[in-house]
């Protein structure tokens, strides 16, 4: 059954605000809960790269590149997923001026905003995770040239005389 409504341009403009409301309200809340979700993902990857730091700085780097590359891959995932959403609102934002409520049209640029501010944090924490990769690898260098420092002075010890290029003279 359906309710009886006022006819008129009055009742026309009082749908088309409420209808209007409604579907800013549920864009403003599907984006922000993708947002909030997004940025607990990114606080974990930073807690995480913490961690890595941590143990870095510990020397007990062992078995955290494996970590590092699962933080890598999960940022640049995050970062090509919210690059849609964000040229989605930037284009609202640009292009869908006159088709758009005004209300609308500022909701759009603060989520474009909010999103912006999220994948900035996404592609410091890709740059950090890049960071700590590299000082992994130097760390780890540093101690395969460690190891072959040893191997080269043992060696020579226990090279008989004769083999021994200072003897061959």
């Amino acid at each position: 059954m359906r309710c009886a409504r006022p006819n008129g341009p009055e009742r026309q403009s009082s749908e088309a605000n409420a209808v209007c409301r409604v579907k800013h309200r549920s864009w403003s809340l599907i984006v922000e809960h993708v947002g909030d979700a997004i940025e607990r993902l990114v606080d974990k990857l930073a807690t995480d790269l913490d961690q890595i730091e941590s143990n870095l700085a510990t020397g007990r780097h062992k078995g955290e590149r494996a970590k590092l590359t699962q933080a890598r891959q999960a940022a640049a995932k995050l970062h090509r997923q919210l690059s849609g959403l964000r040229a989605l609102f930037h284009r609202l934002e640009r292009d869908g001026t006159e088709h758009v409520k005004p209300g609308l049209q500022l909701s759009a640029g603060a989520l474009a905003q909010r999103l912006d501010a999220l994948d900035h944090d996404i592609v410091e924490t890709r740059h950090r995770a890049q960071l700590l990769q590299e000082e992994i690898a130097a760390a780890t260098a540093e101690e395969t040239n460690r190891n072959l420092h040893v191997l080269a002075v043992v060696t020579a010890l226990f090279l008989p005389r004769r083999l021994s290029p200072a003897c061959s003279a």
